[in-house]
């Protein structure tokens, strides 16, 4: 049996990427929806072992595609290069971009055959997935932002950096940010500038505790181009540190991190694609033992293009011995992969020391942790700026520009000391803490994150309405002044036993309760569909036009107001209201993207219950009713066929 609808994820083969995209990947899972993966076999390697903050069993949720494509240098890293833009990475984007889009088209024809509708999710950088998605016949593909909106709304609007400079002292960065020609010359190759325009919609990684201006500012240029926006962020688990049970078996700087104060540790680190030359690598590790403040640093190779290739002995291993020595007791080294989500949710981990890629500025922010930003590259420059200029959450260790210096174990000891010890430095961190909370809450039940979340699923499973569809339905009923039965409770997941927690439209429901008490009635549960259409006080149906829906409204006489949102529906409300004349059309399907107006909806309510051309429609339904139910009485056509099939199959 084909399912209603499939997701396809097709993420740019980079950490920062397949992280942001495999968590969304999850949480769509998690709600029921089957759910593809594909990356290079590598990639899809590499995506679950560094997956941190799920179940051991969430990944059973996904079905991983490995994309086969040629092979391609994996050379390390040059610490020494004049830009410290992973270049090394060059010839595995190449290779996806040039190999991935052949195996993409062959997934995703696969995946169309067997069902209804497919919604195709991809890295921006990856036009190609948009182009594939737009040829399915039943496909709609979402483009994947997963940097800053605000570098959005900057691409989108040449004059917002020079407003950021002015209102918040943003230093001027380059409007590619800090990368080399040979990515220029990449992106160009990849028409990155086409996926936009080649999709339905975009999602971003942020929050509105965040960005909510920029947001706005995006949702608002794109939305009139008729794009769907949707800012889901942050996508990382927010992990809780005390608890019971952890999700995967412990790294052991946890236990380190468990025997030093609150808010006492420093945690550095540099993500997956960038290193710090040797000199800089020494300077630093001074300024980190002479500022005798607690730290954790994952001092680590950039990755490779293929990270499961021998890298040999580590570049620092002299260094790495006498380091640990000198720092016993206050420092701790990690050399291989941390689980920085949870040493960021860790109660005695106090700021973070990061380049500020983005998905280290959510996940700190995220976590109220407040950052020394030490940008390396790309959009890692504006990340800094809007950390510590315009969220005031952080302080600035290194401009991006000043990337060639070895910057010097005092000025890194100094914003250190700064941060951990200083009176400015405690603002900070207070204002992180806040900031922490509020990005938390929404993620949480009723936030805008959450919300956002429900709104995209109920829009590519085309089965729940949306949060503002909700209060225009709402705002009808409640201006109709008609008596109403409202079934309002999220589609089914794959498993309907599964835990669905809070409502999300628990604050509504008990504000609306309220205002219709006397009139109406509000059912959050599975209802008795059969007895209310049955009884003698029900005059009319607000309805999907599902076929079982539309054949028990039928036969019970009940006239349909019309809602399709999917498959059959469309067919099934045309032939209800048009064929039959036994409904009224509230909203064609062709518009499932629109919210309807309450006075649209009030309209049609009130058509049906209250005007003469209703009470005729109703008349019809009712003619219809008892003629489908004489069908199934002794001697009627639908009874004899039933007759004549068991008595065919008994012969």
């Amino acid at each position: 049996m084909e399912s209603p609808v499939a997701v396809a994820v097709v993420p740019f083969p980079a950490q920062g990427h397949l992280n942001q995209l495999l968590h969304l990947a999850l949480h769509l899972a998690s709600r029921g929806l089957p759910v593809h993966f594909a990356a290079p076999a590598e990639h899809v390697r590499q995506a679950k072992a560094r997956l941190q903050g799920w179940g051991a069993g969430a990944l059973r949720g996904i079905e991983f595609h490995e994309l086969a494509i040629s092979e391609y240098e994996s050379p390390p890293p040059d610490p020494a290069a004049s830009m410290p833009y992973p270049s090394h990475l060059l010839p595995l984007f190449e290779a996806f971009v040039a190999d991935a889009p052949a195996a993409v088209a062959d997934l995703l024809r696969g995946i169309s055959a067997s069902h209804r509708r497919v919604v195709v999710l991809y890295d921006i950088i990856t036009a190609f997935a948009a182009e594939e998605a737009a040829r399915l016949h039943n496909g709609e593909g979402f483009a994947f932002h997963c940097t800053a909106a605000s570098i959005l709304a900057r691409g989108l609007d040449e004059g917002l950096q020079l407003r950021m400079s002015d209102a918040h002292g943003f230093a001027d960065i380059p409007p590619s940010g800090f990368v080399t020609d040979k990515h220029l010359e990449f992106v160009g190759k990849a028409r990155s500038h086409q996926t936009i325009p080649s999709s339905a919609g975009i999602i971003m990684n942020t929050s509105r505790a965040l960005e909510g201006e920029f947001i706005d500012f995006v949702t608002e240029l794109l939305g009139a181009a008729g794009k769907k926006v949707f800012s889901i962020g942050p996508l990382n688990p927010v992990m809780d540190a005390n608890a019971p049970e952890p999700v995967a078996e412990r790294h052991g700087c946890l236990d380190w991190l468990d025997k030093q104060p609150a808010a006492s540790v420093l945690y550095v680190s540099f993500g997956s694609v960038s290193s710090l030359r040797g000199e800089q690598i020494e300077e630093l590790a001074a300024a980190l033992r002479d500022s005798k403040q607690r730290f954790i640093w994952v001092l680590r190779d950039a990755d490779r293009g293929n990270v499961f290739a021998g890298s040999g002995e580590s570049r620092q291993t002299k260094f790495l011995s006498e380091f640990t020595k000198q720092t016993q007791g206050t420092g701790l080294l990690i050399t291989d992969w941390a689980p920085q989500l949870e040493i960021l949710a860790h109660p005695a981990t106090a700021a973070f020391l990061s380049h500020c890629g983005w998905n280290s500025t959510m996940e700190s922010m995220s976590y109220g942790k407040p950052i020394l930003a030490w940008p390396m590259h790309s959009d890692q420059a504006w990340d800094a700026e809007l950390v510590c200029k315009y969220l005031k959450t952080g302080f600035l260790v290194r401009p991006c520009e000043k990337h060639a210096e070895v910057i010097p174990a005092a000025a890194i000891r100094e914003v250190i000391e700064k941060m951990m010890v200083s009176d400015e430095g405690l603002e900070v961190r207070q204002r992180a803490v806040a900031l922490g909370e509020a990005v938390r809450a929404s993620a949480a039940a009723g936030g805008s994150s959450q919300k956002d979340l429900e709104d995209f699923i109920a829009h590519i499973t085309m089965s729940s309405l949306r949060g503002e569809q909700i209060e225009e339905l709402a705002a009808a009923l409640r201006g109709s002044n008609q008596r109403f039965i409202w079934v309002l409770r999220d589609a089914d997941r794959g498993n309907v036993f599964a835990d669905d927690g809070e409502s999300r439209h628990a604050k509504f429901l008990s504000e609306f309760t309220k205002q219709t008490q006397g009139t109406g009635l509000l059912i959050t549960d599975w209802a008795p569909q059969l007895e209310i259409l049955a009884h003698p006080a029900t005059a009319a149906f607000v309805s999907h036009c599902g076929w079982n829906s539309t054949m028990e409204s039928m036969s019970h006489g009940k006239p349909i107001l019309a809602w399709p949102m999917h498959s059959d529906q469309p067919w099934d409300a045309e032939l209800v209201c048009g064929y039959l004349e036994a409904g009224f059309l509230v909203r064609p399907c062709e518009k499932h993207a629109e919210v309807i107006p309450a006075a649209t909806i009030q309209q049609v309510v009130e058509r049906m219950m209250a005007s003469d051309e209703g009470r005729a429609v109703r008349q019809r339904a009712a003619d219809v009713g008892e003629a489908v139910r004489a069908s199934l009485a002794a001697g009627g056509s639908s009874q004899k066929d039933f007759e004549d099939f068991v008595a065919h199959i008994t012969r």
